[in-house]
């Protein structure tokens, strides 16, 4: 086997894997790291892998628009992920630029694709990463221990992006 076709098929399996980590809550690669750069230099966080495009080359993940990600991804596109399942001896980095797609068309699929559980955070109040002076999740009282109805999740809408 040629070099070149022994790299192809390694980027076919990364791909497949990715998609895995889509699909599979239960999969190592669902929650990546997600590296943005602000004001203080490299910031990283947890998110949920929630779709891959293996053709066009796009991993695409949900986030809420008042998060400081936003913001760091406006004024600069550069990003990178961290995919790790240690049991299967995977790592896979993958660097890009980022677009912040709120309330288009690749929004509105990722709210409709999404579970109404899922949908749950974005009803939280005040928004993610605001400084507040005891613990608390910031979700109304009647979310606390259940997901929203389908009306009830449509509150969040206006928080929402990919």
């Amino acid at each position: 086997m040629e070099l070149s076709q022994e790299l192809s098929d390694l980027l076919s399996q990364i791909w497949q894997d990715l998609q895995r980590g889509a699909n599979d809550a239960h999969s190592p690669l669902h929650s990546p790291a997600f590296g943005t750069i602000g004001p203080r230099g490299c910031s990283l966080r947890t998110v949920v892998l929630r779709r891959v495009e293996p053709e066009a080359r796009q991993i695409y993940c949900h986030i809420d628009i008042r998060s400081d990600k936003v913001e760091e991804i406006r004024a600069n596109p550069a990003v990178s992920y961290l995919f790790y399942a240690a049991e299967e001896k995977i790592q896979i980095r993958a660097e890009g630029l980022a677009t912040v797609h709120y309330q288009d068309e690749v929004a509105q699929l990722g709210w409709q694709n999404s579970r109404l559980s899922s949908r749950r955070a974005y009803l939280a109040n005040p928004g993610p990463g605001t400084k507040i002076e005891r613990p608390d999740s910031g979700l109304p009282s009647n979310m606390l221990d259940r997901s929203p109805n389908q009306v009830e999740s449509e509150l969040g809408w206006p928080n929402f992006a990919v």
